[in-house]
């Protein structure tokens, strides 16, 4: 009603914002895209424009509109790079792309995503991500040399090197894949579910070479 009935109110950008929160809130997306439009289109420079920017490209998300999430997410960090919004907003851009198949566009994401992160688990959660699109693209030297990049001190260390020992296998290069899995074998925590399937390959692996007492040792 104030936005009806007092268009030109200091209040009216405040009745827009909250018009739109109300949708986001009782998860309504829909409503929600229409009404962070309509705040978008009357105050485009209001200091809520960054956190609406945001609350839309989630609401597109979240109604699998993912290409035009994508753009949103964009729009965000090219406009506001310095708001603590875009930050996550970046983090959202590839995973939107993703949805759409559009990897190229995707990595392309993760690569801007990876100048800007320096938070170690967050670094190596997109180099892992990244060398699996890499290598469901049959670039396999490009994956590898991002599995690499995962540091032994990272959650993500154990499932990037069975995916370097993975590659190795698929082309035929049983002594790298014995050397991939040997240095994943060595890894800590001992429980961790990729170590573990590594000794199994590794046996196997030791025993075709005709090392089984070395497969007895694992």
């Amino acid at each position: 009603k104030v936005m009806i009935d007092f268009p030109a109110s200091s209040l009216a950008p405040q009745a827009a914002f909250y018009r739109g929160e109300c949708f986001y809130l009782q998860e309504k997306p829909e409503e929600a895209v229409a009404a962070y439009r309509n705040f978008l289109a009357q105050f485009p420079s209001d200091a809520q424009a960054p956190t609406v920017l945001f609350r839309l490209g989630v609401s597109l998300f979240n109604l699998n509109r993912f290409d035009e999430a994508a753009l949103t997410f964009e729009s965000l960090v090219q406009k506001y790079p310095d708001d603590p919004l875009a930050a996550n907003a970046a983090e959202n851009i590839p995973l939107a792309y993703a949805k759409v198949g559009k990897t190229a566009d995707s990595e392309k994401a993760y690569e801007a995503l990876l100048q800007r992160t320096t938070d170690p688990k967050k670094r190596a959660a997109m180099m892992l991500q990244i060398g699996q699109m890499k290598e469901k693209n049959g670039v396999a030297a490009e994956a590898i040399s991002y599995y690499e990049q995962v540091p032994a001190t990272e959650a993500e260390y154990g499932e990037a090197m069975y995916s370097i020992g993975a590659i190795d296998a698929k082309s035929g290069q049983a002594d790298l894949e014995t050397k991939t899995y040997e240095k994943l074998v060595g890894m800590n925590p001992k429980d961790n579910v990729y170590r573990i399937a590594a000794m199994g390959r590794l046996a196997e692996l030791y025993i075709a070479a005709g090392q089984a007492q070395k497969a007895m040792t694992i």
